[in-house]
């Protein structure tokens, strides 16, 4: 700690420079606008866009993974499957420390790993316990060198693991829940100085080993759309996350420019096939498809539109590119629907989030039903009570709700499917069970071309079951002022550490 005389002298010092001409330099502070507050505050248990957005600056995870879905190095140096199929050997990254100097080694991983493992843990940790529901446990084998186990053979273990931000266990054993999530300990180019739910303050870390080229960041919470575009307009922040198509103008006339992110999600309504009624007739779900008039989607992101119809988007391991989306024809969805035997149609209750670009979405497809006969009853609500519902917390009220098949931060078509869209997710609302043996040979698969003619099978079950209604790629848009350098964004995963502000 510094005491006053430390401080005094480091200030004589810099007056002393400045005295003869030089002057401190000024502290290089990025301001990030976010579109909403990372649900669990500086805690990495979820792993949606507004979450990732922040943690990669906090944390690191063993391995992360690029735009084309190849697995990275990060805490991990190198990593590779053992003699035994269900044991993957990974060699730490030596010389990396925690926020608060502790050394972060094979201990670090095996307690994270054992904690997840745990009753408590998988509670705490719930979406990444299911992005990681393969790993049994985690042995040391040295300080720089542990092996990570599977209940069953993980032919893309590297990949999966990128879901898992390290946090220092001894602070958060030390500090609980609670405290731990305002005051967060990782291994981040940045560690947290301040956070609220409107707020996260963070300064540069100086022993990271992605050591940042900036000292401070910012990031503010911004739900309105345009209060992000005036705040980029008028300077008071540097990047504002998460726009629209439509603000490229007013973000180029204040000089900054449109970063473009092809992220791998499908945006979609998925429809409660399990249930008793109507939507558990495929014809039915294939009728919903083929009744909505997707021309909204080029609407919504120009010449960036792609519409979906598949559990995976281009940028993710098992897009399939002859998979085209389903086209409107209104005459073949009402006849569908009359060979189901609702010739009139039916109601459905939509359980969706509140934010207005997506509540658009969401009247617009309720509006365009209505066309053959399908009346969707819209009920808002918010982030929060979709991830309950999802985890089983709380029950589903409506027969479809907002969704996606998102494959951040791994990567491949598999996540979602393994995590949520499947007959083995509890509580369930997919279920294709002629598919069930592909998906769990796919899982093990270590040939890459075997691996890949089962995720073609996958897919083109998904598709043809339609146990959503596909609507489109998610493409977000991100305003960064013409003094920022080095911006980009992949997985929804931003490197802070590469960015930097021009002098």
């Amino acid at each position: 700690m510094k005491t006053f005389r430390h401080w005094l002298a480091g200030t004589l010092t810099v007056a002393a420079v400045a005295a003869l001409g030089g002057g401190a330099p000024m502290a290089q502070t990025l301001t990030v606008a976010n579109s909403a507050p990372a649900p669990a505050l500086g805690l990495p248990s979820v792993t949606n866009r507004q979450t990732l957005y922040i943690m990669n600056a906090l944390y690191d995870p063993l391995t992360e993974v690029d735009g084309s879905g190849e697995a990275l190095p990060r805490l991990a140096q190198s990593w590779a499957v053992t003699a035994d199929p269900t044991v993957w050997r990974f060699k730490l990254r030596p010389g990396v420390t925690f926020h608060d100097g502790s050394k972060m080694n094979a201990d670090s991983i095996v307690a994270m790993v054992d904690y997840l493992a745990s009753d408590e843990g998988r509670g705490v940790f719930t979406v990444v316990s299911r992005n990681i529901a393969s790993v049994a446990g985690a042995q040391k084998v040295d300080d720089l060198t542990v092996d990570i186990m599977t209940k069953t053979p993980d032919a893309i273990l590297p990949n999966v693991i990128a879901s898992l931000y390290i946090i220092d266990m001894a602070s958060y054993n030390d500090m609980g829940r609670e405290k731990f999530s305002r005051a967060p300990v990782g291994t981040g180019s940045f560690r947290a100085t301040a956070w609220s739910e409107n707020e996260v303050a963070l300064e540069r870390y100086a022993a990271a080993f992605r050591p940042a080229k900036l000292d401070n960041l910012r990031i503010l919470t911004m739900p309105e759309l345009a209060s992000r575009v005036q705040a980029l307009a008028s300077g008071q922040v540097d990047v504002a996350l998460t726009l629209d198509k439509d603000d490229r103008e007013a973000v180029e006339s204040s000089g900054g420019s449109i970063f473009t992110e092809f992220a791998p999600s499908v945006n979609v309504i998925m429809l409660d096939m399990v249930k008793d009624g109507p939507l558990k007739d495929k014809r039915v779900r294939q009728a919903l498809n083929y009744g909505l008039d997707k021309t909204f989607v080029p609407a919504l992101h120009g010449e960036t539109a792609r519409l979906g119809g598949q559990p995976a988007a281009r940028t993710a391991r098992g897009y399939q590119a002859d998979i085209a989306p389903y086209p409107y024809d209104p005459a073949k969805a009402k006849a569908l629907l009359a060979e189901a035997g609702y010739p009139d149609g039916f109601k459905m209750i939509g359980e969706i989030q509140g934010n207005l670009s997506g509540k658009a979405t969401y009247e617009y497809v309720a509006n365009n039903l209505r066309n053959i006969g399908v009346e969707l009853e819209l009920r808002v609500i918010t982030v929060s009570d979709l991830i309950a519902r999802i985890n089983g917390a709380k029950p589903f009220a409506g027969d479809v709700f907002g969704m996606n098949f998102g494959s951040a931060p791994i990567g491949d078509m598999m996540r979602s499917i393994n995590s949520y869209h499947s007959c083995d997710h509890k509580p369930t609302w997919t279920c294709i069970p002629e598919i069930e043996p592909a998906i769990k040979a796919v899982n093990a698969e270590f040939d890459p071309v075997k691996r890949a003619a089962g995720l073609r099978q996958i897919a083109l079950a998904y598709h043809e079951n339609a146990p959503a209604i596909w609507l489109e790629e998610t493409v977000s848009f991100h305003g960064v002022a013409k003094q920022v350098q080095g911006f980009r964004s992949e997985n929804f995963l931003i490197p802070y550490n590469e960015i930097s502000r021009a002098k």
